[in-house]
């Protein structure tokens, strides 16, 4: 799924917000679309749909522009002659997610949404979001 219109992104990212701060299960659709500024009950389905639908829209938003990063980071460590060494390839792993916070300068809720899944087990999209590629995630299992 791939949100396109502006009203779907600002969806989203309410959705980003309301899930960091409180969690994915404690956040109703309704309470989203107003997040977002929108009065129609169902504006979060009318756009993007379901909840699930909304966690894989997020990943789907978010991921690329990371992985991508990841990949020239991963380029520059397979040339430099580092794919043996831990240090380069957990660089590459986290340096564009602190990249993303540093130029958000507080504006992005995605660290923190990340944070809160990561310790909410029960509300993991991985589980949610199978069938969207996802940068391998298994070291958080």
């Amino acid at each position: 799924m791939s949100v396109k219109s502006e009203a779907g992104r600002r969806i989203l990212y309410a959705a980003e917000r309301l899930f960091a701060q409180r969690g994915i299960d404690a956040v109703s659709l309704r309470e989203i679309g107003q997040a977002a500024g929108h009065r129609n009950n169902s504006a979060v389905q009318y756009h993007i749909g379901s909840k699930d639908q909304v966690l894989e829209a997020l990943i789907e938003l978010r991921m690329p522009p990371l992985n991508a990063r990841r990949e020239q980071l991963i380029a520059q460590v397979e040339a430099a002659g580092e794919l043996d060494r831990l240090r380069p390839l957990v660089r590459a792993y986290v340096a564009p997610l602190a990249e993303v916070v540093c130029e958000g300068a507080g504006r992005t809720w995605y660290a923190r949404y990340i944070n809160r899944i990561v310790l909410d087990r029960r509300s993991w999209p991985g589980d949610r979001c199978r069938r969207t590629p996802v940068h391998s995630n298994a070291w958080m299992r």
